[in-house]
C-alpha cells in the first residue's frame, strides 16, 4: 500500500516519518510550500515531493494534513480513483467534509490523533500510546486501524456529531493546559526567576498531577485551596497575581469560578477523608468557608466582568 500525504506541516510531517519508520511505504507528499514538501520528502525513503494531484494518482491512501478550513477545498480539487483511500487528520470535522471524493468511487475517512505534535520529533515520542479516533467504513477502516496498531496507538470511534465534544475535550486538556503553564511561568518572573528555571520547577508538578489523574481519577486527585474551601489563600493568590502579573487574573479567576460551577470547591471546609479538602476541615478556615465561598464567587464574577469590560466584550 502506497500511502501520500498532503500538508507537510507539523501533523503531516511527524505522521510521514513516522508511518516510514513503522515500514510504511510513504510514496508521495504534497503541499502548498514545495520547499516544505521537498524538505519532507528527502527525509523519507523512496518519497518524492510532488502536486496533489499526482500524490493521488500514485498512492493507494492519502492523508490530507492541511488546516481544517483548507480540508474539503483540497480534497474537491483533485481527482481521485475507485477504492482509493482519503483521510483527514481533524479532531474536529467528520469524514464528510470529504464527501466529494464519493463521486469518484473513492472512501472519505477521518484519522486523528489525540496527542499534540508540536514538531516532528513529537509524534516519535508522544504518539505511540494515543488514542486515535478513527471514522470510516470498510474496507478503509481496516486500513486504519491496522495503522494505528502499527503506530502502536489505541483507537476507537468517535461518531460524526460528537466530534465537536471530543474536539473541546482534547483542547481544555492539552491547549489550555500550556496556556496555563505559559501563566505559571510569567508568575515565577516575579520571584526573580528566568522562564527556563520555571518551567524546570513547574514540569515536574504537572507530570505529578498527571500521575494522580490516572491513579485516582479528575476529581480524587484535585488538590489546591479552592478544593479544600480554602477562601483566604485564594484572595491571597489573586492579589499575587494582581500585583506581579494581572494579565494572568481573568484566568485564575476563570478557572476558580469554573471549580465553582462544578461543583468541585468545598463550600464548608469538609470533604471525603484522606482527600486534599478534608485537610482543612476542622480548622478556622474549613468554619468559614461557607460564607467565604458566597464572598469569593462574587468577587471572582465581578473580576471577570471587569476583565471583559475592559477589553470590550460587555
Amino acid at each position: 500500500m502506497k500511502i501520500g500525504v498532503i500538508g507537510p506541516g507539523r501533523v503531516g510531517t511527524g505522521l510521514a516519518r513516522l508511518l516510514s519508520d513503522r515500514g510504511f511505504a510513504v510514496s508521495a507528499v504534497a503541499g502548498r510550500s514545495a520547499v516544505h514538501a521537498q524538505a519532507l520528502a528527502a527525509d523519507v525513503p523512496d518519497c518524492k515531493a510532488t502536486t496533489a494531484q499526482s500524490a493521488a494518482d500514485i498512492c493507494d491512501l492519502v492523508f490530507i494534513t492541511t488546516p481544517d478550513d483548507a480540508i474539503t477545498s483540497v480534497a474537491g480539487a483533485i481527482a481521485w480513483s475507485r477504492g482509493q483511500g482519503v483521510v483527514h487528520c481533524s479532531g474536529a470535522l467528520p469524514a464528510a467534509v470529504l464527501a466529494s471524493v464519493t463521486r469518484y468511487g473513492a472512501l472519505p475517512g477521518a484519522f486523528h490523533p489525540l496527542q499534540t505534535l508540536p514538531d516532528a520529533q513529537a509524534a516519535f515520542e508522544n504518539l505511540p500510546g494515543s488514542f486515535i479516533a478513527i471514522e470510516a467504513e470498510a474496507p478503509l477502516e481496516e486500513r486504519l486501524v491496522a495503522i494505528a496498531d502499527a503506530l502502536g496507538c489505541r483507537w476507537g470511534h468517535v461518531p460524526p456529531e460528537a466530534r465537536p465534544a471530543y474536539h473541546a475535550a482534547a483542547v481544555l486538556v492539552s491547549n489550555y493546559t500550556v496556556a496555563l503553564t505559559h501563566a505559571g511561568v510569567d508568575l515565577w518572573r516575579a520571584l526573580g526567576k528566568t522562564d527556563e528555571e520555571a518551567l524546570h520547577a513547574l514540569a515536574p508538578l504537572l507530570q505529578g498531577a498527571v500521575t494522580n489523574l490516572r491513579r485516582l481519577g479528575p476529581v480524587a486527585a484535585l488538590t489546591g485551596p479552592a478544593a479544600r474551601g480554602d477562601w483566604a489563600t485564594v484572595e491571597k493568590n489573586l492579589a499575587a497575581i494582581a500585583a506581579t502579573a494581572p494579565q494572568h487574573t481573568f484566568t485564575y479567576a476563570a478557572m476558580a469560578l469554573a471549580m465553582i460551577y462544578n461543583n468541585l470547591a468545598s463550600p464548608t471546609g469538609d470533604a471525603a477523608p484522606g482527600t486534599d479538602a478534608a485537610v482543612g476541615k476542622d480548622s478556622a478556615v474549613g468554619r468559614d468557608s461557607a460564607g467565604g465561598k458566597e464572598a469569593i464567587e462574587r468577587e471572582l464574577r465581578s473580576l471577570l466582568e471587569a476583565s471583559l469590560r475592559n477589553r470590550g466584550a460587555l
